[in-house]
């Protein structure tokens, strides 16, 4: 019991099981990642099924709101690029 290379070491003990757990959070964080990106990928291909399957009419809405949001996102950037440049250093 005197030898000190015998001896149990609880810090170690804690180093080691907080390795593993990291470990081990590390992976699952990357199994959530990857099914995230399969679960998504095939929403992806779902959607472009859906639109082809819609009726003429409602295909025809659903563009027309597309090219909406567009204009929006566009009026949003320019309006965004307003507030933080100077009028005097705008094009």
């Amino acid at each position: 019991m005197g030898n000190n290379n015998d001896s149990f070491n609880v810090a170690d003990l804690g180093a080691a099981y907080v390795c593993s757990f990291e470990r081990r959070l590390a992976e699952d964080r990357a199994d959530l990642v990857n099914a995230l990106k399969t679960k998504l990928q095939g929403l992806a291909g779902k959607h472009s099924d859906v639109f082809e399957n819609l009726s003429p009419n409602v295909r025809k809405r659903v563009e027309s709101l597309q090219e909406i949001q567009s204009q929006h996102d566009d009026l949003e950037a320019k309006f965004c690029i307003s507030l933080f440049i100077p009028s005097d250093m705008k094009l």
